[in-house]
């Protein structure tokens, strides 16, 4: 197949300033042609992009946004809670809850979705709850928090003490190295993925080919779960959700899926907006 534009890049003629020896007229030749291959992949991936999307490919346009649920009796010091512990919101949980219901009272969602365990589910309720349009509230497995196994419940300090190697060697490659008897970030990984696509279809399913601003849905879940998502949903190394990104309780994240053909094409929005929980004095980004 030709493509539009890489016939130039190869035609494209090297004019040499003065005369040079056999070894410099190499040397250039073989630097130039290392830009000439990397214009050449970046003229083709464009310029297929059409032609790499799935045949069952509808345009579209989903906005996701996310949060993590409130504040829980075993927050402060925090502490690992995953599957294995299901705690409810503490009274400070439920008052952030309410906080976020209040920001997003007047946005249209299509619909609510929240992980099984309490405190999101707590979360999502509230939120639902002071709406001004009613949507339905459905509860996906997948959006459960990260197992951390043998950490569950402990503290970072404690976790340090009792089993600091194993710690170290899974913040060193965490997507590759489970947490003992729990999860590792690629495990959490394959249940965001998995959620965004159906996602995703079930939202061509719904619209069809129309780019247009439909409403979007609400996910409510924890921490490393929705930051390993964000980073499935950018495409960026699972390894380092720890490193890129931080999700506060009751935050707000948001991203468009508008151009890109899978779930690891969104852009990002908007990225761990606490406003509605601040203080007015406060730097916004501490």
């Amino acid at each position: 197949m030709l493509v539009s534009g890489v016939h130039r890049v190869i035609a494209r003629p090297v004019r040499l300033a003065r005369p040079v020896r056999l070894a410099g007229i190499v040397r250039l030749a073989r630097v130039g042609w290392c830009f000439v291959r990397l214009e050449i992949m970046l003229v083709v991936r464009h310029a297929l992009a059409d032609h790499l999307r799935p045949a069952s490919y509808t345009p579209t346009m989903l906005t996701l946004v996310l949060t993590r649920h409130g504040l829980t009796p075993r927050s402060l010091p925090e502490q690992h809670l995953s599957q294995r512990i299901d705690v409810e919101l503490s009274a400070d949980g439920r008052a952030q809850a309410r906080a976020l219901a209040v920001r997003l009272a007047h946005v249209g969602f299509e619909r609510l979705v929240c992980s099984p365990l309490v405190r999101a589910r707590q979360t999502a309720e509230i939120v639902a709850a002071g709406l001004r349009r009613p949507v339905p509230l459905a509860v996906d497995e997948r959006l459960a928090e990260m197992d951390y196994g043998e950490w569950e419940g402990l503290t970072y300090a404690q976790i340090y003490e009792r089993d600091g190697d194993r710690r170290r060697a899974w913040e060193a490659d965490p997507a590759g190295i489970a947490c003992p008897g729990g999860e590792s970030a690629d495990d959490v990984a394959a249940r965001a993925r998995g959620f965004l696509s159906d996602l995703l279809a079930d939202h061509v399913e719904r619209h069809g080919g129309d780019t247009t601003d439909t409403p979007p849905v609400l996910a409510v879940a924890h921490s490393s779960l929705n930051r390993i998502l964000v980073c499935v949903a950018l495409d960026i190394p699972v390894r380092e959700f720890r490193l890129r990104f931080q999700q506060g309780q009751v935050n707000l994240t948001t991203l468009r899926f508008e151009h890109g053909v899978g779930p690891s094409d969104a852009r990002l929005v908007l990225l761990n907006d606490l406003a509605h929980v601040r203080p007015a004095d406060t730097t916004p980004w501490e």
